[in-house]
């Protein structure tokens, strides 16, 4: 059964005395994204409202791709956080970063298909967006799986379970708003405590998929003896 104040309640007993390398993370990553996004800004306020520029345009690209490459690192991060916090270290986050390709090809399907899914609705693409919401983890866990599999996987274990996942991250809601009337400083926390949260949120819907027999290890493309459902 879906239980997503469970997972949070993990998460929370997840991070409790392991806060500072999330958090340090956390710091690193906006940073350098705030050092990528700070030319085009600079830019903007120089030249006014003047028509989007290429420049603009290069930033605009490489925000998306840098966004996208530390997005799948992170997830991993946190795969590997709530399975066993003495591995979660920096340089694991680091040796993550080496499914950079992995993590662009994976958010421009996800968006692509997104956007689609949008230009008919605006209910059916936030239906698609969770019913695509695992794909990162999938690809992180499993990166020699193509992007379109990963897909099937994602939406296949996320089938009955969407309004559930919906009401979860609106959970979150609330503390987002209390991050920003911090200026910001409060999602230094909040990152971590949500990334853990949608980690174990991951694993349930993962083994649940298996145990019901949704999907298999093969799918996963693991040998059939080695599927052990938990």
């Amino acid at each position: 059964m879906f239980d997503g104040q469970q997972y949070k309640k993990q998460a929370r007993g997840q991070l409790k005395g392991h806060w500072t390398t999330p958090v340090l993370l956390t710091l690193f990553t906006q940073a350098i994204l705030l050092v990528i996004i700070l030319p085009r800004a600079v830019y903007s306020a120089l030249n006014g409202n003047e028509s989007y520029s290429f420049f603009q345009f290069i930033v605009s690209i490489a925000v998306s791709a840098a966004s996208a490459i530390f997005e799948i690192a992170l997830v991993k991060y946190y795969l590997i956080f709530t399975e066993n916090r003495e591995k979660a270290t920096f340089s694991a986050f680091l040796e993550a970063l080496n499914l950079w390709l992995d993590g662009i090809l994976a958010a421009l399907w996800v968006a692509l298909w997104t956007f689609l899914w949008f230009l008919l609705f605006i209910i059916p693409g936030i239906i698609k967006s969770l019913a695509y919401s695992q794909v990162l983890y999938i690809v992180a866990e499993n990166p020699q799986l193509s992007v379109r599999k990963a897909m099937k996987i994602s939406m296949a274990i996320t089938k009955g379970y969407k309004a559930d996942i919906f009401l979860l991250e609106l959970s979150f809601f609330g503390w987002a708003l209390l991050a920003v009337l911090t200026l910001g400083i409060g999602y230094l926390w909040l990152i971590p405590y949500m990334s853990a949260t949608f980690a174990n949120t991951y694993r349930f819907l993962k083994a649940d998929a298996l145990r019901r027999g949704v999907v298999t290890n093969e799918d996963f493309g693991l040998p059939p003896a080695e599927q052990d459902v938990p």
